[in-house]
C-alpha cells in the first residue's frame, strides 16, 4: 500500500460548500488532472438546458466531484473506524468510482448518444441486432466506455499505482452486472438512493434556478444505518422517523423530469441536434466529406471511420459541436444549413403535445378514479404512437414522435437486491419503501406524448392536431 500522500486538498462547491480531499483521498487527486477527466469540463450536466434556464451551464466535472463528496459522507457508515480519509482498498475503490462514473459521457451528456442510435436505427431500419452490435453503437454507450477508459491509458495507470488491479476494482464497481452487482459499495454509486442522485436531485435545480421540493441530505444521512443479511451481505437502511424525507427526495427527482430533463423546448433541440449528426454521419458514411465541409480528420470522421480510438473521445465534447457547424454551413445539403440557421436564431421545431389533445378529447367519467383516467389516456396515445410512427411524415424525418415516461420509484421487486432498494427499518424489520409510504405506493407515473415537428420542410403542420382529435375519437 502506497503511504505517501499529498497535502490534504479542499475544493470549493456551492452546494456543499467544499469538497475535501484527505489521507488516501488524495492519491485520487491525479484523476482530476487527467485528460479524460478534464474533458468534463466541455460536457454540460443538463445538455442543451441553459436554451431553456440560462444559468444551467454546469458540467459533467463539477457534478462528479459533489458525487464524490456524498459518497464519502456514505462510505463513513460502512467503514466507521476509518478517520481522515484512510480508507481501505474497498473504499478507496468505491470513491474513485464515484468520481469516474461519468467520464464516459459524450457531448452534451445523454444526448449525443440518443442521436447515434437515431442514425443508427435509420441505417439499419430499426433491426436492434444489428445496432447493438455495431462499433459505432458501442463506442458512444458511455457506461461501456467509461470501463474502457478506466480499464486501459492514462488513468488506468493512475489507478494501479494506488494499489495493484485497481483499476479493474473501480471499472467492476461500476458494471451493473459485474461481481460486486450486490455489493453495499456498488450501492453507493448506483442504486435508488445513491451518491449520483443525491447530488443532482440538488445539483440540477439549484443552476437551473427552479424551484423543487428540495432534499434534507443531512437528516437522510443522519439516519441511514447499515444492516447484514442472513448471507452477510451489507446494505443501506432508513429509520422510519426519516421516511418522509425519502419521499420528499423521491418526489422531488421525480418533478425534475416534466420541469427540467423532459421540458418541451430542451427535447425539440435534442431532436434537432439528432437530426443534424444523423444527416452528417450520413455523408460520413458515404465518403462524401466535401457536402458538409469536413476533412478527413475531424473528430466525427474518425469516430465513424475507427470507433475504437479511444483517444479520439478526448474531442468529442460540446465545444467540438459548436466548432463544427461553423464547417456544416458550407454544406451543400440546403436542409442542413437551414437546421443550423434555426438553432442559432433559437427557431426550435414545433411542438404539438399529443397528450394534452388526448386528455381534452378523453371524458372524465363521474365513476372513474384519477387513475384510471389516466391509463386511458395513455392507452389512446400509445395507440396513436403506434399508429403515426408508420406514417411517412415520421420516416421521412418531417416529424418525430416522443413517447417518455419516468415513474416515481422502481425498486420494489422481489428479486430486486436489497442493496438496491430504499429500506425502511420499523423495529426489528427493513421494508422497501413502497410497503411503507403511500406516496411511493401508488405508482406515480410522468408520461410524454409529443410530435416535433421541423417546420422547415413541413409547414401544414398545424393540421396535425385536429388528426390526432380524430384519431383519440375513433380509437377511445
Amino acid at each position: 500500500m502506497n503511504n505517501l500522500y499529498t497535502e490534504n486538498k479542499q475544493i470549493k462547491d456551492p452546494i456543499y460548500g467544499f469538497v475535501d480531499f484527505e489521507g488516501r483521498e488524495t492519491q485520487l487527486l491525479s484523476i482530476l488532472s487527467d485528460p479524460f477527466y478534464q474533458r468534463l469540463r466541455r460536457v454540460k450536466q443538463l445538455g442543451f438546458s441553459d436554451h431553456i434556464f440560462p444559468s444551467a451551464t454546469h458540467t459533467r466535472f463539477s457534478h462528479s466531484l459533489g458525487v464524490f463528496h456524498v459518497a464519502k459522507k456514505m462510505l463513513a457508515l460502512v467503514e466507521p473506524q476509518v478517520v481522515n480519509g484512510n480508507w481501505s482498498n474497498e473504499g478507496l475503490a468505491c470513491l474513485a468510482a464515484a468520481l469516474l462514473h461519468d467520464v464516459g459521457h459524450g457531448m452534451f451528456s445523454h444526448v449525443f448518444e440518443g442521436a447515434v442510435k437515431k442514425h443508427l436505427e435509420k441505417k439499419y431500419r430499426s433491426e436492434t441486432n444489428k445496432i447493438e452490435k455495431d462499433p459505432l453503437f458501442l463506442s458512444v454507450n458511455h457506461e461501456k466506455i467509461s470501463q474502457r477508459i478506466i480499464k486501459s491509458g492514462s488513468i488506468s495507470n493512475i489507478l494501479n499505482k494506488i494499489y495493484p488491479g485497481m483499476s479493474n476494482d473501480v471499472s467492476d464497481m461500476l458494471d451493473d452486472k459485474g461481481n460486486r452487482s450486490k455489493s453495499i459499495y456498488k450501492s453507493i454509486i448506483s442504486s435508488q438512493l445513491d451518491a449520483d442522485r443525491l447530488d443532482y436531485v440538488q445539483r440540477d435545480p439549484y443552476f437551473a434556478g427552479v424551484s423543487s421540493g428540495g432534499i434534507d441530505l443531512d437528516w437522510i444521512l443522519r439516519n441511514l444505518t447499515v444492516e447484514k443479511e442472513k448471507d452477510d451481505n451489507l446494505y443501506f437502511s432508513i429509520e422510519s422517523k426519516a421516511y418522509a424525507s425519502i419521499e420528499q427526495y423521491l418526489v422531488t427527482l421525480f418533478q425534475l423530469y416534466p420541469t427540467i430533463y423532459l421540458h418541451k423546448k430542451t427535447r425539440s433541440l435534442q431532436y434537432m441536434f439528432g437530426l443534424i449528426i444523423s444527416k452528417v454521419f450520413r455523408y460520413i458514411d458515404a465518403k462524401d466529406l466535401d457536402s458538409v465541409g469536413l476533412s478527413d480528420t475531424h473528430p466525427f470522421v474518425v469516430l465513424i471511420n475507427n470507433p475504437d480510438d479511444i483517444d479520439n473521445l478526448l474531442r468529442l465534447d460540446d465545444s467540438l459541436f459548436w466548432y463544427s457547424i461553423g464547417l456544416f454551413s458550407v454544406s451543400t445539403d440546403d436542409h442542413l444549413k437551414k437546421l443550423i440557421d434555426m438553432i442559432y436564431r433559437r427557431d426550435l421545431f414545433k411542438v404539438i403535445d399529443v397528450w394534452k389533445i388526448v386528455d381534452s378529447v378523453v371524458p372524465e367519467r363521474a365513476d372513474e378514479s384519477a387513475s384510471d383516467h389516466f391509463k386511458s389516456v395513455q392507452n389512446i396515445c400509445q395507440k396513436i404512437c403506434d399508429k403515426l410512427i408508420t406514417d411517412e411524415r415520421f420516416i421521412s424525418e418531417k416529424c418525430f414522435y416522443d413517447s417518455s415516461k419516468r415513474i416515481l420509484y422502481k425498486g420494489s421487486s422481489a428479486i430486486t437486491p436489497k442493496t438496491q432498494k430504499i429500506n425502511i427499518k420499523m423495529g426489528d424489520r427493513c421494508s422497501d419503501i413502497s410497503l411503507v409510504s403511500p406516496i411511493v405506493a401508488s405508482g406515480a407515473e410522468y408520461h410524454v406524448h409529443r410530435i416535433y415537428v421541423d417546420h422547415s420542410v413541413y409547414s401544414e403542420w398545424q393540421g396535425m392536431e385536429a388528426e390526432i382529435k380524430a384519431l383519440a375519437r375513433e380509437i377511445e
